[in-house]
């Protein structure tokens, strides 16, 4: 693997960006999700929560539509998915007496054993049986990747933290770029706010795979201020450098302290 460009961003959480954990609202809020069933062979999409910003009984239309996605085959060609921008399902649904919002979206078949890397983000939308948007809307995407694998080290001893990213059965030589994201749950001390954020970047790295098609990546890694409380929640993604397109995806959490 020759490593072209490193660059390891600061972290710079800004206060807007924060948020309490276990916040004084304990409803679950509205929450797309996909899934890649791979035993099944079928990927869905739906919506459940509580809709607390609405009046219970309201009649809504729930839009499903593919916002993103991109795979690659067995044998290597990578593509963006054909459904990506089209609104795959529309289902009428009412809000209920306690708020709560359950609606199924798309199901459609999709073939595991084709792919060694498919990724496919929903977005779900609510508008007025009459067409005016409602301004609720949320993703959810997954991931089924065969080739890639994301390991942490939280180690408070030396409080340092390493990610490794490993892959295999890429195209040697081809020009990559991995992107760090993360989402630490944090509180300072005993008597402290436990906060999270949303995934921020830290980091990112220009690569490529070596002869045979393998590659090890450690662009991630810093040094961490003691916390009485602190957890990463990290994904990577990979993509060609000439598309932009996603072609590797790996999550991994770690505690780094904890009471």
């Amino acid at each position: 693997m020759r490593a072209r460009t490193i660059t390891v961003l600061l972290l710079g959480v800004l206060a807007a960006l924060l948020s309490p954990v276990g916040a004084a609202n304990a409803a679950t809020p509205l929450t797309a999700t996909i899934t890649c069933d791979r035993t099944a062979n079928t990927i869905s999409a739906r919506l459940s929560g509580n809709a607390s910003t609405m009046p219970a009984g309201r009649a809504v239309i729930v839009d499903f539509t593919v916002l993103t996605g991109s795979s690659v085959t067995i044998g290597g060609t990578s593509a963006a998915l054909p459904d990506v921008g089209r609104r795959l399902a529309s289902v009428p649904a009412t809000v209920g007496s306690d708020w709560s919002l359950n609606v199924d979206g798309y199901t459609k078949p999709w073939n595991a054993a084709d792919y060694s890397f498919y990724t496919e983000t929903v977005r779900v939308s609510l508008r007025a049986p009459t067409g005016e948007q409602l301004g609720n809307r949320t993703d959810g995407t997954c991931t089924y990747d065969t080739r890639t694998q994301l390991a942490l080290t939280c180690d408070p001893a030396t409080n340092t933290f390493a990610a490794r990213l490993e892959g295999e059965n890429f195209t040697p030589g081809q020009p990559l770029k991995v992107r760090y994201y993360n989402k630490p749950v944090f509180q300072a001390t005993a008597d402290g706010i436990r906060w999270t954020t949303t995934p921020y970047l830290t980091a990112e790295q220009d690569f490529t795979p070596s002869a045979d098609g393998t590659w090890v990546n450690t662009a991630y890694a810093e040094t961490v201020t003691p916390h009485y409380y602190l957890s990463y929640d990290v994904r990577a993604d990979v993509t060609e450098r000439q598309t932009g397109r996603i072609v590797a995806r790996a999550t991994a959490y770690c505690l780094y302290t904890a009471p």
